[in-house]
């Protein structure tokens, strides 16, 4: 009995060759499932690199920020600027200087002749 198939391969049923195709298609699908997941890992990872580089460059910055408005109000004139019991103890200070150049004054008068000659 000779066959009709020029080849030595025995003929496949319409079920085998399905069966066949959704295999293959499921490898596919899986494959490709893999290079689709390990390409949004890449994607995901250099994004997450990228967010930390900038992340790092705002903190160097405020940091820097920082640095400079300190220094900034520890040199400036506003920072040597008198606060309110400095100013109580200037006026104080006025008011007994005040008071002993007047004493020193009356002092000084009975020396001092009705058109400011001095007696002495």
């Amino acid at each position: 009995m000779e066959s009709n198939n020029h080849s030595n391969q025995p003929t496949r049923s319409p079920l085998y060759d399905a069966v066949r195709k959704v295999f293959y298609a499921t490898v596919g699908a899986g494959v490709l499932a893999a290079e689709e997941v390990s390409k949004l890992l890449d994607s995901l990872a250099e994004r997450g690199k990228a967010a930390q580089a900038a992340e790092e460059q705002r903190y160097r910055q405020a940091r820097e920020a920082a640095r400079a408005a300190a220094q900034a109000e520890a040199t400036s004139p506003a920072a040597e600027m008198p606060v309110a019991e400095d100013l109580e103890a200037l006026a104080e200070r006025r008011a007994r200087l005040q008071a002993e150049l007047e004493a020193l004054q009356r002092q000084q008068e009975p020396l001092a002749g009705p058109e400011g000659e001095n007696r002495l």
